[in-house]
């Protein structure tokens, strides 16, 4: 029985190291340009964002989200030996790792274990797809990522009533993204129709008003380079002519990005897991929100979306393809 539980374990969690290994060596390929074109200099721009939060000299939001900056400024000058982006390196691997161990162990409360590794596998393709948004790796992106495996860590601990260690995580995770917000809807739906009451919805929004406010207080209000809805002349046509293809060209990747998940997920959308439908409540606020002040050609905006799109996409083509499998093939006489 050991055998067969560690079988069980070991071998989910080779292949997540591999998959979160091998996604982080393609994110860094595009380094090697430099020993080709000794002009290109990939790497600057990721010092240049270092610098900008720990120094306080980029605008907000920027600034303000300081998990991942100020962990690489402290590991580099803990270990001179390893540059900033080899330290990326380190933390974006074991985040990805993080983030398929935690939307597998998610996902066991609603599916089997097979049908929790093939969301996984999704989740990696569209992570994955979303790393290649910038030449090269970027510490961008590995906050993005550890937003992701907040959101996993949020929504396992709703479902779950682990109400501790939610709020620890909505406290960091605010540190790291202003994202998590979109959290707060799931938390309000939840315990209103489970009959829970207010006090969990409050002590969440609490938290994460502490600390959002709190590093604003601390670090000094810089000026925002959102909150200007600058988003609506680079994301809807026609608005702007300068940004007009654009504008036209991200939004046909986005709607290829999420507009299949979209359509298969709502498909006998009555049918899904209670939990799984409250999840999704943040679809068209998010959306919207990202409308007005993001840029949606970045797809690695619209991570968090993967982990509520995905679990609705797989449960309904298991619904979809199941019939098909449980036909008995005859032979041919």
């Amino acid at each position: 029985m050991s055998k067969y539980l560690n079988q069980r374990w070991l071998f989910p969690l080779i292949l997540f190291s591999s998959i979160a290994i091998l996604l982080c060596i393609a994110d860094r390929a595009p380094l090697h340009l430099k020993s080709r074109f000794p002009a290109v200099h990939l790497e600057k721009e990721s010092y240049a964002y270092l610098d900008g939060v720990v120094n306080r000299t980029f605008p907000g939001p920027f600034v303000y989200r300081v998990l991942i900056p100020y962990t690489v400024h402290i590991a580099h000058s803990v270990f001179p030996l390893f540059d900033p982006l080899t330290i990326d390196f380190a933390l974006k691997t074991i985040i990805l790792m993080m983030c398929q161990v935690a939307f597998f162990l998610y996902l066991r409360n609603f599916f089997t274990d097979v049908h929790c590794l093939a969301c996984v596998f999704l989740l990696d393709v569209l992570i994955g797809h979303s790393l290649a948004h910038f030449q090269g790796p970027s510490i961008i992106e590995t906050v993005d990522l550890l937003n992701v495996f907040f959101f996993i860590l949020a929504l396992t601990f709703i479902y779950t009533n682990k109400s501790i260690t939610l709020y620890i995580t909505l406290f960091l995770a605010s540190l790291n993204r202003e994202t998590i917000w979109f959290v707060i809807i799931v938390i309000i739906l939840h315990d209103q129709l489970t009959n829970r009451g207010i006090l969990r919805s409050l002590l969440s929004l609490s938290v994460v008003s502490l600390s959002y406010f709190g590093l604003r207080l601390m670090i000094g209000m810089h000026e925002f380079d959102w909150f200007y809805i600058r988003g609506l002349v680079h994301n809807i046509p026609f608005i702007s002519e300068e940004f007009t293809t654009r504008a036209i060209v991200g939004n046909l990747r986005l709607a290829v990005l999420l507009l299949p998940m979209m359509v298969i997920g709502i498909y006998q959308f009555k049918s899904h897991p209670q939990y799984l439908k409250i999840a999704s409540s943040i679809i068209p606020v998010f959306i919207v929100a990202h409308y007005l002040v993001g840029i949606i050609i970045e797809s690695r905006l619209w991570m968090p979306l993967f982990v509520v799109l995905v679990p609705l996409t797989i449960n309904n083509l298991i619904k979809i393809l199941r019939p098909r499998e449980e036909q008995i093939p005859t032979s041919p006489i």
